[in-house]
């Protein structure tokens, strides 16, 4: 942490162009061996728009069906429940609901989330091959999701987002809105106009900073200079040295009772 404003300037800037880069489809550094494609990217665009209906659009990000639902401490216990939830709370609204399957999703979240969305007439699928900026193209007015970094990214395009986590890894700032209850979430997925959202691009960057750059360490390499083999470059840069200084950084974390893991070494 820093209180030079030309320091904090400089690291805005870095969170700036790692936010457009995503944004304009490139992967980000830190996923650059994990996630499949980026969210942002066109491939499978065709026809897409051609097939919703005339009115209301929110975009629903769904996870991956397979992550620790309790990562961050959330208003449901997981996240099927809270799509069926989210399905019963919207019953009767006037808005198409966008399901969009997570970018890493596993191979079984398809049938999973298809199976779901055909229980809720509101509800409708999008493939995750379906860009996210073809998604905006046709008109949102929010999105909703638990905890993701779309929180960050449509908030920057100055878009409401509503977290469905009370422990987001942004709940500290207000360029989203995170309800605390369950009453407080249905209030504003049905009032959508009456959610206040400040979307200060500076404290965006800020945020994107710190959960993106700064708490992102790699046992293995540099997030900014990403390999794209990622096991032949472990193999290239063992070292016992280096498999001593990862034990030990593990056994820190261990021993230090942190919620949250950061590598340091």
């Amino acid at each position: 942490e820093t209180t030079d404003p030309e320091v904090r300037e400089a690291l805005r800037d870095s969170a700036r162009n790692r936010i457009e880069s995503r944004l304009r489809g490139n992967k980000d550094p830190r996923l650059q061996n994990s996630f499949q494609w980026s969210s942002w990217t066109a491939s499978e665009a065709e026809a897409f728009s051609h097939s919703l209906p005339v009115g209301p659009k929110v975009l629903v990000a769904a996870h991956r069906l397979t992550d620790s639902p309790h990562i961050y401490q959330g208003l449901f216990p997981d996240y099927v429940v809270w799509l069926m939830e989210l399905g019963s709370m919207t019953l009767g609204s006037e808005a198409t609901w966008l399901i969009k399957q997570h970018p890493d999703s596993d191979e079984g979240d398809e049938p999973i989330l298809s199976e779901i969305v055909s229980q809720f007439p509101q509800f409708k699928f999008v493939s995750k091959k379906i860009p996210n900026s073809l998604i905006l193209s046709v008109g949102v007015s929010a999105v909703v999701t638990c905890h993701g970094t779309i929180g960050m990214e449509l908030a920057y395009l100055g878009i409401p987002v509503i977290n469905c986590s009370a422990n987001n890894p942004h709940a500290a700032y207000n360029f989203n809105f995170t309800p605390q209850t369950l009453a407080e979430l249905k209030s504003a997925i049905l009032n959508l106009e009456s959610v206040k959202i400040n979307f200060d691009r500076s404290k965006i960057l800020e945020c994107y900073y710190q959960y993106n750059i700064a708490n992102w360490k790699s046992f293995f390499y540099d997030y900014d200079s990403a390999p794209t083999n990622f096991v032949a470059h472990v193999v290239a840069t063992w070292s016992p040295q280096a498999h001593s200084e990862i034990l030990d950084g593990y056994l820190r974390f261990i021993e230090s009772g942190e919620y949250w893991f950061q590598w340091a070494k």
